[in-house]
């Protein structure tokens, strides 16, 4: 009777065992997985090229934070359109489905603004969607008329920073122009739902 007593304590310990080995392999793969970058799922579709001023360089580094290594940003401090007209054509290569062309804040003629706007366009139409976004503060308001109207062209998304910022207002900087920390992130974070509307056509090598 005591063999069979032990023989099944021993049953007992060994299924025991192996539920706790189990239950450890599963957290040990949930904090694997947590651990691991969260990378948006339209990165996995289209590489996304990113042309910006010191908008980008705030919001960049999120964008690569949760896009991986499908985005590339180049982004600097001061740069008005024209010059980033040159970046576009210096880094735009087949393989990109996606430009975001994040300027104008510095951009002082609406007219210099549209015609790269413009030009930007012809460089990434048919096959490629282009997402532009307004900029602040109200004054530069003729310059988001010229953002606005090439966002009503096909291929081309909006993402209305001006509009959001309006409703919070505690985004921004006492500037009116550039963002908190906290800002970029929410920036990030809807720009990449304004990179979703896109209707990429096909996936590129």
């Amino acid at each position: 009777m005591r063999r069979g007593n032990r023989k099944w304590e021993s049953v007992v310990l060994a299924a025991g065992v192996a539920a706790v080995l189990a239950v450890l392999s599963v957290v040990t793969a949930v904090r694997e997985a947590e651990s691991r970058p969260k990378y948006d799922p339209i990165a996995a579709r289209v590489p996304i090229l990113v042309v910006g001023d010191s908008l980008e360089v705030g919001t960049g580094p999120y964008l690569e934070e949760r896009l991986g290594e499908r985005v590339e940003v180049f982004a600097r401090r001061g740069r008005p359109s024209t010059e980033g007209l040159q970046v576009l054509r210096k880094r735009l290569r087949k393989r990109h489905g996606v430009v975001v062309f994040d300027l104008g804040s510095n951009d002082r003629d609406p007219w210099i603004l549209r015609r790269n706007m413009r030009e930007a366009r012809r460089l990434v139409r048919p096959r490629r969607c282009m997402v532009v976004a307004t900029i602040n503060p109200d004054r530069r308001e003729p310059l988001n008329e010229v953002i606005r109207r090439i966002a009503e062209r096909p291929n081309v998304v909006l993402f209305d920073w001006q509009r959001l910022t309006k409703r919070r207002p505690e985004l921004l900087t006492e500037d009116g122009v550039h963002a908190t920390p906290e800002g970029y992130g929410v920036r990030a974070r809807q720009l990449i739902r304004a990179i979703r509307r896109c209707p990429v056509m096909g996936q590129r090598r």
